[in-house]
């Protein structure tokens, strides 16, 4: 949930006040308390996905392609931040 720092950080006109980075690492800390709950415990304690171990296996290919892509793309369209 470091994105949310790192672009308020980049998109800041002036360096941001303590109070407003406190702000942002708790709102950090409750979006990854919620994905946490949401997403990631009911994925790994799904009984489901635990019989169907390939299914598993193509979705975290898709996920690692879509981030891989995403990240092609960002360089592709900013070629000058790296």
């Amino acid at each position: 949930h470091w994105p949310l720092l790192e672009l308020a950080d980049q998109d800041a006109t002036r360096p941001l006040s303590m109070p407003y980075r406190r702000g942002l690492v708790a709102l950090s800390v409750a979006g990854a308390a919620v994905t946490f709950a949401v997403l990631e415990n009911p994925v790994r304690r799904s009984r489901w996905l635990a019989k169907h171990r390939v299914v598993c296996l193509a979705m975290g290919a898709c996920i690692v392609g879509a981030m891989f892509g995403a990240a092609v793309l960002e360089v592709r369209l900013h070629p000058g931040v790296l």
